[in-house]
């Protein structure tokens, strides 16, 4: 229990002052603006990032697109009953 405190007495002061001092920029547009197509643009870029190196000659190379094609056609198929679930975002 005192290792676990002490742990605890080092390792979160030298972290919690960038945290605070983040606080305020979150509020303001530039940070908002980015964060709306950020999410669609990371998955683009792991989705380019895992098939890149995919050997079209093989026969089991179909197995990655095919599983990609599910999945966005699930997500396409149940984007608004996820909507209709997940709680209200504030507007601004």
């Amino acid at each position: 229990m005192v290792a676990a405190l002490v742990t605890a007495a080092v390792t979160w002061p030298p972290h919690a002052p960038p945290f605070a001092a983040l606080v305020p920029p979150r509020a303001g547009a530039t940070v908002r603006y980015p964060s709306t197509p950020m999410p669609a643009g990371v998955m683009v870029i792991l989705v380019v990032h895992c098939l890149r190196d995919l050997p079209v000659a093989q026969p089991q190379a179909g197995a990655p697109p095919a599983a990609l094609a599910v999945t966005v056609g699930l997500h396409l198929w149940r984007r608004d009953a996820l909507r209709a679930s997940s709680p209200a975002r504030p507007s601004g």
